[in-house]
């Protein structure tokens, strides 16, 4: 089992955090519309953790061709969003990670040029 992702040397977890992601998890278990409460919890998320952008992605088989591809489902952003999406484009790395119900972290600025230059902010 992988380590936590939110246990970061770098910016431990403050009680304020941790309430937070209590928060999220709550929303995201509790009743309502899930296009109303996915964004929200995805805020939480990016605000306690001091991020810019928060996403879920879903990794499926085309529907045409059955080969593996990337959709987005949710984003929070911390400002309205600017740019547009980024494209439907499969990362092999990352599908393989996922698809043996592993997790798949990273920073885009660490990430190989291809995918990074995906998900970079489009100006």
């Amino acid at each position: 089992m992988p380590e936590c992702p939110l246990t970061d040397a770098e910016r431990p977890l403050t009680p304020a955090c941790l309430q937070a992601l209590a928060e999220a998890i709550q929303r995201l278990l509790g009743p309502g519309p899930l296009e109303e409460i996915i964004p929200t919890a995805l805020g939480l998320v990016g605000g306690c953790l001091e991020l810019d952008r928060v996403r879920v992605d879903e990794y499926h088989p085309d529907a045409a061709t059955g080969a593996p591809v990337v959709s987005l489902r949710h984003e929070w952003r911390r400002e309205a969003p600017a740019t547009p999406r980024m494209p439907e484009a499969l990362f092999n790395d990352q599908f393989k990670k996922l698809s043996a119900g592993q997790m798949y972290l990273g920073k885009v600025s660490e990430m190989l040029e291809t995918p990074r230059h995906a998900m970079e902010e489009r100006q």
